[in-house]
């Protein structure tokens, strides 16, 4: 597997895709206009373990996961044309019981999730970096290693590996030391690319 460079974006197109067999996805759902979708540790319990169900269910491969407040991301492998299928019933569920313990209606979720065709080794390690780093990039944390709800510790083998993970990526980086050091690479250039910011802006 080829090293990436840091700058990864271009998974998070906005057009739709036909499904493929064994195709390769970056997924992110969103809250209904940024709203928050998960409140507290019990939404995020309860979206992981309905997450857990759909891998299972529709036979997918989880290479990363990350549960933020208003949205999430995961990297998955579907082994049959069931990523749509899957999200209505993963996102529906969800929606559904958070609602009810909420004492909400309406959507919860803003639209249809977006999805990114992952096209090459390189790029699913990027995704999958890229979806591990996304607590710190949105400013929660210092580290991934502080998110709770992401792949970033399983991966790493700081906490138990869930079920759902694969570590297929991680051992193409020669186990968990390679994968850490190759996030350690986009987490410095995160906070290049933050100091260079403040030392740009102007002067009040």
């Amino acid at each position: 597997m080829c090293r990436a460079s840091h700058g990864y974006g271009a998974p998070m197109g906005r057009q739709r895709r036909p499904e493929v067999a064994g195709g390769y996805y970056h997924v992110t759902a969103r809250g209904n206009s940024g709203a928050a979708i998960c409140g507290d540790d019990d939404d995020f319990a309860l979206l992981f373990g309905l997450l857990a169900h759909a891998v299972a269910r529709f036979d997918w491969q989880c290479f990363a996961y990350c549960l933020l407040s208003n949205h999430y991301h995961l990297v998955l492998r579907i082994t049959a044309a069931t990523l749509s299928r899957g999200m209505r019933w993963l996102n529906g569920l969800y929606a559904h019981r958070h609602n009810e313990r909420h004492g909400r209606k309406g959507h919860l979720f803003g639209g249809r999730y977006r999805t990114g065709v992952i096209e090459s080794d390189r790029h699913l390690a990027e995704a999958c970096r890229y979806v591990d780093l996304n607590p710190v990039r949105a400013g929660l944390c210092n580290h991934p290693g502080e998110w709770r709800w992401s792949s970033y510790g399983a991966s790493v083998g700081e906490v138990s590996r869930p079920s759902i993970l694969s570590l297929d990526v991680v051992r193409a980086f020669g186990g968990a030391d390679g994968y850490a050091e190759y996030v350690e690479e986009g987490l410095a250039a995160i906070r290049a690319e933050r100091h260079a910011r403040k030392r740009v802006r102007p002067e009040v």
